[in-house]
């Protein structure tokens, strides 16, 4: 709706794997945090970018819920096991938000990254310039 688009969870304009985080983080974190996330919401209006920069920021996310996941529980687990890497990004926003929902810290430092993300300059594809139109010759 922020994008003048019609009401969604996964607006076009939005960063994919950052909207995926978020859907699952706000599914699982409380009331009184979940309102944090318009401020998210806000920035995410115009986050898409390349394949690469939106892969880059997807493994960063699950990497930062993977660091929040006991090493005796594994790498989080089967839960991050599905093919489709979208849906193990969503399943890290959900990880946070439940670790979050008791470690305050947690959920600072999850806003924080995810402002980081969307913050960044978007590599724009580079345009090669045209080449400069040769100088008469002089006869």
């Amino acid at each position: 709706m922020l994008a003048g688009d019609r009401f969604s969870d996964s607006p076009r304009t939005a960063c994919a794997a950052v909207a995926a985080f978020v859907r699952g983080y706000n599914d699982a974190i409380d009331d009184s945090r979940r309102q944090d996330l318009f401020a998210i919401a806000a920035l995410l209006v115009g986050s898409s970018s390349t394949q690469e920069e939106t892969h880059a920021r997807m493994w960063r996310l699950i990497s930062f819920a993977r660091d929040l996941r006991p090493r005796r529980l594994g790498v989080l687990g089967p839960r991050l096991s599905y093919e489709d890497d979208l849906v193990k990004c969503e399943s890290a926003g959900r990880h946070v938000a439940k670790v979050a929902r008791h470690h305050p810290r947690v959920h600072a430092q999850a806003l924080d990254l995810l402002e980081a993300l969307l913050a960044e300059p978007v590599a724009a594809p580079v345009m090669p310039e045209a080449p400069e139109a040769p100088e008469p010759a002089l006869v």
